[in-house]
């Protein structure tokens, strides 16, 4: 509900530039890849997500997972595929492209990195995160495939905008994303937003944050 108490209406984009996503397209609206781990303050740690795109019977769709409910961090919240550095990952693609295969078994080899996103502190897990975006071959297949996960499913873009929904997230208004059965928000739905700034399909900041249900 909008803070008038009136039902919000679903943010508007003009379906021709959903239809016209394609790898050209992203990797010019996103920053260079980094070469290296993310700057961190001496209580972080360095970790990268992966925002997964493939073409599929829906339209552009991205690959979200759901976290396992025995989690000590995030449990049971959908997120993007993603963690902690490694030593041996050199960059936060190489992270990225680990993770999502710990979790959903996806093959590094069908997946082209094209570019990265604004880098995120997430203070409650002290985590300094970088999401990289990554474009799928076609076909390509994911699911559950490690204890930390419960479940993977790629879920449409254009069912996303559908539902994006005001928020607000420590005073500061954000978009929020309520699939059936699955709210996203925090640090996924941050990144999520940057994305779909980026390539013009939803504003960054929306106008009516609505204060019930605030992160």
């Amino acid at each position: 509900m909008s803070p008038a108490g009136t039902p919000f209406a679903a943010p508007e984009y003009e379906a021709d530039s959903l239809r016209r996503l394609d790898p050209r397209r992203v990797a010019a609206r996103l920053d260079p890849l980094p070469l290296q781990a993310p700057p961190c303050q001496p209580d972080e740690r360095a970790a990268a997500v992966l925002l997964a795109l493939r073409e599929g019977r829906r339209g552009v769709e991205l690959l979200l997972v759901r976290r396992a409910d025995h989690l000590d961090e995030h449990a049971g919240q959908i997120a993007l595929p993603g963690g902690r550095m490694d030593p041996g990952d050199g960059h936060p693609g190489a992270a990225a492209l680990r993770e999502a295969r710990e979790e959903t078994g996806l093959d590094p080899d069908r997946v082209t990195l094209l570019g990265a996103l604004d880098l995120l502190p997430v203070p409650v897990s002290r985590h300094r995160v970088q999401p990289v975006v990554g474009w799928l071959e076609a076909g390509t297949v994911a699911g559950a495939a490690s204890r930390e996960t419960a479940q993977a499913w790629f879920s449409p873009l254009a069912e996303l905008l559908a539902v994006a929904r005001p928020a607000l997230l420590r005073g500061t208004p954000v978009w929020e994303f309520h699939l059936a059965g699955a709210r996203v928000w925090g640090m996924t739905a941050l990144v999520l937003a940057d994305f779909l700034d980026r390539v013009a399909l939803l504003p960054r900041w929306p106008g009516q944050p609505a204060e019930a249900g605030a992160t």
